[in-house]
């Protein structure tokens, strides 16, 4: 098994920034699989603070090279070669890895504070127990990385890749996640009430007592801002159901009323027209059945237009003594429409005996019935939640 001397421990200890990036690429060179191997061992931790390993400043160095091939470049993604390092429990604190390719590297318990990784390529990399505070992983790629229990206070993980990433027990306070990646990422219990997550992806991610509030995600998730609306309506789904589980009925509210317009919008893209007329319809009456202002609108418009085509027609009549003669009291006309809407007779008034009012009244009534059982249901659903 391959070790590095102890001896290269000491001098990293005591090297410049440049000399601790050459001694790194020296070690990636004689290693039999060109990797870079500075574990902790016996208390001692690789002292990598502030070097640089950066694409801009390898670059430069390839370039020296006159063409002869390096094992510590990636001349296909023009980056730093660090493929399975192993540098568990090393200190890279204000580290510049740029674009550097960290697939499957082990970094655990590492020390990353302020590290620069943007567009890094971390996939399926160990961070567990890693510090990653005010690290900047912009668009870094973080796909099956195990964060478990990671330090991420005041990360920018803007624009980064986390699908099927582990993070559960990771600190995430204050860390920027805006249009981060999340797709099948793994947060189950993770307490996000702080981060920064305005437009993030979050189609299949494992919620399950995450802790973030609706006004954390800017008012729709990354999904639907791409018209990706089948992986908004999951993502909705997912947070509804969430959001259920914290108790935050409001907020899983919203995200249920947001799934069924992801619904209707992917009907409409589908071209599934007579799926998306009847939900726009729902959406338009009583908002998926949340909405109890929309229903008592809807009663109330019901109530004064069929009072008002009553007095148009002039069939409404009223009792004038010995007869009864048409009314146009407006009075009179929202009594007798809300009498027939409630399927009540309105005193001292009654039809025109004509075959439109036949229909009319029946009509109105029915319409009455279906809206009061409707009103009666949003408000069902709406002392649940309170």
């Amino acid at each position: 098994m391959y070790q590095v001397p102890l001896v290269v421990y000491e001098q990293l200890r005591e090297a410049t920034p440049e000399e601790k990036r050459d001694i790194v690429l020296s070690l990636i060179e004689e290693h039999p699989r060109h990797r870079l191997e500075l574990p902790e061992r016996d208390g001692m931790r690789a002292d990598l603070s502030r070097v640089d390993l950066s694409s801009e400043t390898l670059q430069g160095l390839v370039e020296r090279r006159a063409g002869v091939p390096a094992a510590w470049w990636d001349a296909l993604y023009k980056g730093a070669k660090l493929s399975f390092a192993n540098l568990q429990g090393a200190n890279l604190s204000f580290a510049n890895l740029q674009d550097a390719d960290l697939a499957g590297a082990n970094l655990q318990g590492a020390n990353l504070f302020q590290a620069k990784l943007q567009r890094a390529n971390l996939i399926l990399a160990n961070l567990q127990d890693a510090s990653l505070r005010q690290a900047k992983l912009q668009e870094a790629r973080l796909l099956g990385a195990n964060l478990q229990g990671a330090y991420l206070f005041d990360a920018n993980l803007q624009g980064a890749y986390l699908w099927v990433a582990k993070l559960q027990g990771a600190r995430l306070y204050d860390a920027k996640l805006q249009g981060a990646h999340l797709r099948l990422a793994e947060l189950q219990g993770v307490d996000l009430s702080r981060s920064k997550m305005r437009h993030c992806y979050l189609s299949e991610a494992w919620l399950d007592r995450t802790r973030l509030r609706r006004d954390q995600l800017g008012g729709a998730v990354g999904e639907e801002r791409d018209g990706d609306y089948r992986g908004a309506r999951v993502a909705y789904l997912g947070l509804k159901q969430n959001f259920d589980t914290l108790g935050d009925y409001a907020a899983a509210s919203w995200a249920y009323r947001k799934e069924r317009r992801m619904e209707k919008r992917e009907a409409l893209k589908e071209a599934r027209y007579a799926k998306a007329v009847g939900d726009q319809i729902v959406e338009l009456v009583c908002d998926y059945g949340e909405g109890f202002w929309r229903v008592l609108g809807c009663l109330a418009v019901l109530w004064f237009d069929f009072a008002v085509f009553y007095g148009i027609m002039g069939h409404v009549l009223a009792d004038r003594g010995p007869v009864y003669s048409t009314t146009r009291n407006p009075f009179d006309l929202l009594s007798f429409s809300l009498a027939t809407m409630v399927t009540l007779e309105a005193p001292g008034l009654r039809p025109f005996a004509s075959l439109l009012m036949r229909i009319l009244m029946p009509l109105q009534a029915a319409l009455g019935i279906f809206f009061l059982g409707l009103l009666g249901f949003v408000a069902g659903n709406r002392i649940r939640r309170s």
